[in-house]
Formats: structure tokens, C-alpha cells, sequence
């Protein structure tokens, strides 16, 4: 089997972050080949202590990443970038803390799934979910190989477009309908959410945005 790498970026809600992890430890068939890395900020002691009682609670690597205080999803790509940098498996998967996955040994199915796709192991693959686009890649999973190829890794305003863009151009997205991921929308109610996404749409079109000739240009 190969080893999965889950990508979680969190603030202020580390009642959502136990559940997700609770979720990952109860339905995950081989726990020695998956690593959970958190990316915290550093004025949030809170979710800081948190992730440290969390280390001995559960059966699972984790790891943490303290970053300086930014600006929400907009920093989700570099966020990101910084656990990558501390990862050891070979495939990527973004998670949230208002994610569960409710699928029961989803490690082993989404060893199958990548065992019938390409070996060159260069596309972008993602899982079923209860949003209401049921195509659109909100739990991304990608190789290594890829990441290091493209430079690209994110669920974030216009970072995921991208990869969807590469992907789909080159017929590489694959979907694994055999694992189930569940967005929380008790989420979408807290402060954390409402402030992030009010920073993402203040202002509609950022440097490298797809959305100009530039952006688009460097993604094809």
C-alpha cells in the first residue's frame, strides 16, 4: 500500500478538528501508513494545545506546523506548501476540520482506485462528497510526483481551479465514487468561516489569477 499524507489547515474550532481526526482513526484500515499534518496559527493556543494532547489520544501520526497569523483561505496554498515540506507519503490528500470521512477502510479502497489508474501517477483524483456540485474536487488527492511537477497543491479560491483546468485538459481527473467524505455545515455558521470568506471576497481578482490572460497563460 502506498502511504497517504492528510492535509489539515484549522483555527478556533477544535470541536469540528476531533471530530474529523475521530472519523480518520475509526474508518482508516492501516493507521501505520497514514500522517495527519495540521497547519495552526500561532496566536491560536487553543487548537496548539489541542493538536499536542491529540498526538497521544490517537492511533496515527501527526504533525504540526505553526504558521504566522495570515489571512484565511487566501493562504491556504502556502500553508499547505509548509506541511507538504514536512510530509513523508508518497500521495496527498486535503482534508478540513469540518470534513469527516464516513467510508470504512477508505485507505484500502483508494489504494484499489490508484492501482487501476495511470503510473505515471500524474493526474488529480478526488472523492465523493455531499456539496451540491458532486464533480467539483473538494477533497484533492494527488501524487507526489505531481506536486513536484506542477507546484500546485490546494482547495482554495482559484488554486484548485487550476489543477481541475490541467487535469481535465489532459483527461486525467478521476474520481474514487467508492469513498464518501462529508462537508459539516454547522460550520458555515462560526466566525471562523465568516471571517475567512468575507477576506476571499473583498477583492475579486488576485495576482495570478487565472481569471487574466497572464494567469491563464501560465496554467496551459
Amino acid at each position: 500500500m502506498k502511504k497517504y499524507s492528510i492535509f489539515i489547515c484549522t483555527r478556533n474550532r477544535t470541536f469540528l478538528l476531533n471530530k474529523a481526526l475521530q472519523s480518520i482513526s475509526k474508518n482508516t484500515g492501516n493507521k501505520k501508513l497514514i500522517e495527519v499534518l495540521i497547519a495552526v496559527d500561532e496566536d491560536d493556543q487553543d487548537t496548539i494545545f489541542f493538536v499536542k494532547k491529540s498526538k497521544k489520544k490517537f492511533d496515527f501520526l501527526i504533525k504540526e506546523k505553526i504558521c504566522k497569523r495570515g489571512k484565511g483561505y487566501r493562504d491556504n496554498p502556502q500553508r499547505l506548501k509548509k506541511l507538504i515540506s514536512i510530509s513523508s507519503g508518497s500521495f496527498f490528500i486535503y482534508f478540513a476540520d469540518d470534513m469527516t470521512i464516513n467510508t470504512k477502510n477508505w485507505d484500502i479502497n483508494l489504494d484499489k482506485k490508484i492501482n487501476t489508474l495511470p503510473e505515471d501517477q500524474l493526474y488529480l483524483l478526488s472523492t465523493r462528497h455531499n456539496q451540491g456540485n458532486k464533480n467539483w474536487p473538494l477533497c484533492q488527492i494527488i501524487s507526489k510526483k505531481w506536486y513536484n511537477i506542477t507546484k500546485k497543491f490546494a482547495n482554495c479560491y482559484e488554486t484548485d481551479t487550476e489543477l481541475l483546468i490541467i487535469a481535465s485538459s489532459v483527461n486525467r481527473y478521476f474520481i474514487c465514487k467508492n469513498i464518501r467524505i462529508v462537508h459539516n455545515q454547522i460550520s458555515r455558521k462560526d466566525q471562523t468561516f465568516i471571517k475567512g470568506r468575507q477576506l476571499l471576497l473583498d477583492k475579486k481578482i488576485y495576482e495570478g489569477s487565472i481569471l487574466t490572460l497572464e494567469g491563464m497563460n501560465n496554467i496551459l
